[in-house]
């Protein structure tokens, strides 16, 4: 484990190592995607910066909220940046309440949205924990941040495939430009998918039908390959139903935020979770899959009203 910690610490802190993902992505935006995508990335180096002012000048005043604990409004959220990393805190100034170090992995725009998929390692000082997941931000016209959605987990260690939660397989490490009736198509291919295999609950067909003959896995518990697939959920071991909320599509990959219904083997009763997949498609294919998930917050855990979708 120390091992794996000091692996997510360096990919957390390496800010610069994923440099080429921002540039691809901005590359094959259209401006207003890209302007966001800049301004995404931006407001995100303010928080190793400790610029809050600057942070400021990214965000609405009226900037809503779904984080659970945390408040909704512009100020309120710097209120608390600034509380616990106030303005010299670091190495060489005052100690922190909180350590945070963060690298964006994987960047979605699609229209006035922007999924970042994000490593972090957070906590105490000194007692720093790997989280992986996603920040989601809906940006306005003029490119400031009006809405912010997320889901972060504990990082895993291992995974049933062998690899881990965050990276590509080698097969698809190179990225792949697409065009907007390409994205459109896969966000429909997707969601046909989904709706085949746990809304029908026919996964035999739904992996005939839409995974690719590799079809590489980052889940902790579901190893690669379509038959992996069909027989994990044939088995029971799992029930899933899903209510998709949003979705966003650039070039080849595929963001989906939902509610999900899961029922273990093992469970009398039905939980609900949120969730957030991403899934990348080559040649009308469904080729990988990695998904970030935890309970939906219950309404008396918020300090605002605007829940967790």
């Amino acid at each position: 484990e120390r091992e794996a910690l000091e692996q997510w610490t360096a990919i957390a802190s390496d800010t610069q190592a994923f440099k080429g993902v921002y540039e691809h992505a901005i590359e094959s935006s259209n401006p207003t995607e890209a302007r966001n995508i800049r301004n995404m990335l931006a407001w995100f180096e303010t928080f190793d910066t400790m610029e809050w002012d600057r942070a400021r000048s990214y965000m609405r005043a009226d900037y809503i909220q779904h984080a659970a604990v945390i408040q909704t409004g512009r100020d309120e959220l710097i209120d608390l940046l600034e509380c616990c990393w106030p303005p010299g805190s670091g190495n060489t100034g005052s100690p922190a309440v909180m350590n945070m170090t963060h690298g964006t992995y994987r960047i979605i725009a699609d229209g006035d949205y922007v999924a970042a998929q994000r490593v972090r390692m957070m906590g105490p000082p000194g007692q720093e924990r790997p989280t992986m997941g996603l920040d989601i931000i809906r940006f306005d016209d003029r490119g400031q941040s009006a809405e912010h959605w997320d889901l972060f987990t504990p990082g895993i260690f291992e995974t049933a495939s062998g690899r881990q939660v965050y990276d590509d397989a080698a097969e698809f490490s190179e990225p792949q430009l697409t065009n907007d009736a390409t994205e459109s198509f896969n966000k429909s291919l997707v969601y046909d998918f989904l709706n085949t295999a746990f809304g029908k609950k026919e996964y035999r067909r739904a992996a005939v039908e839409y995974l690719g003959d590799a079809y590489y896995q980052h889940n902790p518990n579901v190893p690669d390959g379509a038959d992996a697939f069909v027989d994990f959920f044939e088995s029971g071991a799992l029930s899933i139903v899903y209510d998709v909320h949003l979705m966003l599509a650039q070039n080849d990959m595929v963001a989906v935020y939902a509610t999900q219904w899961h029922k273990p083997a093992d469970a009398d009763d039905w939980a609900l979770m949120a969730a957030l997949d991403l899934f990348r498609v080559r040649n009308s294919k469904i080729v990988e899959h990695w998904d970030f998930i935890g309970p939906v917050t219950p309404p008396e855990n918020f300090v605002h009203i605007n829940g967790d979708f």
